[in-house]
């Protein structure tokens, strides 16, 4: 009879085990799609972040080296930001 009962045990922890690595590839399918959301999120907050706040061409007012500009040349109360 303790033979029968320790074999009973076993096959028990036996499925356990199975049932637990079962459960650890469930959780590690869904950590893995959860973590690849949060990366496309990441880049799509970033993407929003550089479209928002990022320098936009319109606003910039860089000088160019080199670049001539229309309006050096043109009497103080002629420059069209007077």
């Amino acid at each position: 009879m303790a033979n029968s009962s320790k074999d009973i045990q076993l096959i028990e922890l036996k499925d356990m085990i199975s049932q637990l690595n079962t459960t650890i590839k469930a959780l590690t399918e869904t950590l893995n799609k959860q973590q690849a959301e949060n990366d496309n999120l990441k880049a799509e907050l970033a993407w929003f972040r550089q479209k928002y706040f990022g320098a936009s061409s319109e606003r910039r007012v860089d000088d160019v080296a080199g670049q001539l500009n229309l309006f050096d040349n043109l009497p103080e109360d002629e420059k069209p930001w007077n």
